[in-house]
């Protein structure tokens, strides 16, 4: 009987520990995010001379977010639990280049972003209002090994993740065309 005892004790400190370290790595991981590289940066972005992204909205998903500007500082990706995070050093939204785009997979974020399919639409918008529209055009889940979906282009292209799999080892990436007015 003790030694059935000492059997369940272990078991539930086991699965106690196990469940505490999830936690950890769901909500608390400052590298959740984060692909094992940092992109490479564009110019200096001025606030006021290019379109500022406020909101994220995809209207098949439900999903309609307000979009907080981050950094990687010190190879920490800043990331927010209220939105959407826009990678500052990523080209502005519409011009030439990969705007970064990242946030939790949590259900009240882009938890559903799993849903997507290509064709539907991303909508971002400015604080005065204005929008730009992209079309998703390709759908990938790859290790944070994998930094080549940050990489710079040359056309206007939209880049959103969010993790995916056990214990959030993988990213969820939509890249996105800009629609045509």
């Amino acid at each position: 009987m003790r030694k059935l005892a000492l059997l369940f004790l272990s078991v539930s400190l086991v699965c106690f520990v196990g469940a505490g370290y999830l936690v950890w790595q769901r909500y608390y991981n400052p590298n959740r995010l984060a692909f094992a590289t940092s992109p490479p940066s564009a110019a200096p972005v001025v606030r006021y001379q290019s379109f500022w992204p406020a909101r994220i909205q995809i209207p098949d998903l439900q999903i309609d977010l307000p979009v907080e500007p981050a950094e990687i500082k010190n190879g920490q990706w800043q990331v927010t639990s209220r939105g959407v995070s826009y990678l500052v050093s990523s080209p502005p939204p519409g011009q030439p280049g990969n705007s970064i785009f990242y946030g939790h997979n949590w259900p009240r974020l882009l938890g559903r972003l799993k849903n997507i399919r290509v064709g539907q639409s991303i909508i971002l918008e400015a604080s005065s209002g204005s929008q730009l529209k992209f079309t998703v055009a390709r759908i990938q889940i790859v290790p944070p090994s994998d930094t080549s979906v940050l990489l710079p282009t040359i056309e206007p292209q939209l880049t959103l993740y969010t993790c995916i799999g056990f214990s959030d080892s993988k990213r969820l990436v939509v890249t996105a065309l800009p629609q045509e007015p």
